[in-house]
C-alpha cells in the first residue's frame, strides 16, 4: 500500500509522479543505487537478529514450509547486493501493474475528480483493465459494502484456511520467547464480527495492569487466498511461555461465553471509538480502504456495520474459530512439552 497525504490541488501531480515511477520509466539509476545501499545497510545490521528467523517461521506457520511467501519480503542481503538495475526494473514491471491497482481518495474530493486522477496514470503493456476508485467524505455515512471486480489477491477461498491443528517449536538460545497462534476464520463470518473479536482479544491479552511476563502482544486479521486468519503474536519471558500460550488458546471459548447485551454494548462502543480515532487521519483511512479493495474487492462500511453487530454475532464468531496453528520460538524450558 502506497499512501500520500497531500493538498487537494497537489493530488493530480502526486499521482502522476507515482504513475511514472511505478508504471512508467521507473526511478532513476541514482535513486535505485541509493535505496539499494540503504537497504543493504539495514540487512547487515539485522544479520544476527533472531527477528528475521522469527519472521520466516511465522510465515511458514501460515503458508507452509517452503512456500515462496515465507521469504523475507524485503529480500536477503545476498539478493539485494547482487541485484542489478535490469533485474530490479524487471521486478518492478512484474509487481506494479495498473490493472491490479486499487485507488482510494479520502477527503474533499468528488468521485469524478478521483476518477480523473486515476486516468492520469500512464498506461503500460499490457494495458490496464480497470482501476477502482472509492470516494469517502469524512463525517458522512459510507454506503453499504459495494461489490467491485474480483480482487487480484487476498481471500478467495470459500472454506477455512486449514482444518487440522499444528504446533511447531523452534529451539533457540535467546533471551525471550516468541509465540504465534493462528486461528482459521470461517468464510461465512461477518467481517466486522471478526475485527471486533480481534479487538477484544487484544484488550484481554494486553490488559492493565500488564502481565509481568509479557513484553508485547498484537492481534490482527490476515487475508490469505486460502482463507482469513486471526493471528496472535506475543513476545514473553521464557518461563511465562507455557502459561501465555494456554491463555491465548483458552481465550476464544471464554469470549464465546460473553453474551450479556449491556457488557457487549460497552465493548462495541469502545471498539467503534478506537477505530474512528485510529482512522481520523485521512491517510490511515485511505490505507485501510485500499487494502480492503485489493484483498476483498469491497470496502467495509464500518460505522454502519458496527451498529448492526450484536452480542450473539460476536460470541458465535469466537466459538467458530478453527483449530489453531502454534509456533513457539525460543529456549526449550519444558523439554518439548506444551
Amino acid at each position: 500500500v502506497i499512501t500520500f497525504l497531500v493538498r487537494p490541488e497537489q493530488a493530480a501531480a502526486t499521482l502522476a509522479t507515482l504513475g511514472e515511477i511505478g508504471f512508467g520509466t521507473g526511478p532513476s539509476t541514482a535513486t535505485v543505487a541509493t535505496v539499494r545501499n540503504r537497504r543493504a545497510e539495514v540487512l547487515r545490521f539485522e544479520l544476527d537478529s533472531p527477528l528475521r528467523e522469527v519472521g520466516v517461521a511465522r510465515r511458514a506457520l501460515l503458508y507452509g514450509s517452503g512456500d515462496p511467501r515465507t521469504r523475507p519480503p524485503g529480500g536477503t542481503l545476498a539478493v539485494v547486493e547482487s541485484a542489478g538495475d535490469a533485474e530490479i526494473d524487471a521486478a518492478r514491471r512484474t509487481l506494479f501493474t495498473t490493472g491490479d491497482a486499487r485507488v482510494v481518495a479520502v477527503g474533499p474530493i468528488e468521485s469524478e475528480g478521483a476518477m480523473a486522477l486515476v486516468a492520469q496514470t500512464p498506461p503500460v503493456a499490457p494495458p490496464p483493465t480497470t482501476t477502482d476508485t472509492a470516494m469517502v467524505d469524512p463525517g458522512v455515512a459510507a454506503p453499504t459494502e459495494a461489490a467491485l471486480p474480483s480482487p487480484p489477491g487476498g481471500t478467495t477461498s470459500t472454506g477455512p484456511a486449514w482444518t487440522t491443528p499444528d504446533r511447531r517449536m523452534v529451539v533457540r538460545d535467546v533471551t525471550n520467547t516468541w509465540l504465534s497462534v493462528a486461528f482459521p476464520v470461517p468464510a461465512e463470518l461477518a467481517r466486522v464480527a471478526v475485527l471486533f473479536l480481534a479487538d477484544r482479544m487484544q484488550q484481554e491479552l494486553d490488559a492493565t495492569p500488564p502481565d509481568p511476563g509479557l513484553f508485547n502482544v498484537s492481534v490482527e486479521v490476515v487475508e490469505m487466498p486460502e482463507g482469513e486468519v486471526l493471528v496472535v503474536e506475543a513476545a514473553v519471558l521464557p518461563d511465562a511461555s507455557a502459561r501465555f500460550e494456554r491463555r491465548i488458546l483458552d481465550l476464544p471459548m471464554r469470549l464465546a461465553a460473553e453474551r450479556d447485551p449491556a457488557f457487549f454494548r460497552y465493548h462495541r462502543g469502545r471498539f467503534r471509538a478506537g477505530r474512528l480515532v485510529a482512522e481520523a487521519p485521512p491517510e490511515q483511512a485511505a490505507e485501510r480502504m485500499a487494502a480492503e479493495l485489493l484483498a476483498r474487492g469491497r470496502i467495509l462500511a464500518f460505522d454502519e456495520a458496527v451498529w448492526s453487530l450484536e452480542a450473539s454475532m460476536a460470541a458465535d464468531a469466537a466459538a467458530a474459530l478453527g483449530p489453531p496453528r502454534i509456533l513457539v520460538f525460543g529456549p526449550d524450558l519444558a523439554g518439548g512439552r506444551p
